[in-house]
């Protein structure tokens, strides 16, 4: 494996670290996420799984890298976050 699986969301100081807000991050993602959501609610959850509630993921890309135990596939997901509250 040529990656560090992130498990947890990023937290604001590291979504702050990075220039322009860009991030590029592999996480686990469950197969029945990604069959039984419709396309919009499937970039919902990847959002999510990578920043939690603390804004929007713009810009995503993403690609399946690898897979794990019990039907997890490991995606590579990016895009620019905005923050909430921040114009």
């Amino acid at each position: 494996m040529g990656y560090q699986l992130r498990e947890e969301p990023l937290t604001l100081a590291e979504i702050n670290k990075t220039e322009n807000r860009f991030i590029e991050e592999v996480i686990p993602v469950d197969l029945d996420v990604a069959i039984n959501n419709d396309y919009e609610s499937f970039l919902d959850c990847l959002e999510y799984q990578l920043i939690g509630d603390q804004g929007v993921l713009t810009d995503i890309e993403y690609s399946v890298v690898g897979n794990g135990m019990y039907d997890m596939l490991h995606i590579k997901v990016s895009g620019y976050v905005d923050l909430m509250g921040e114009d």
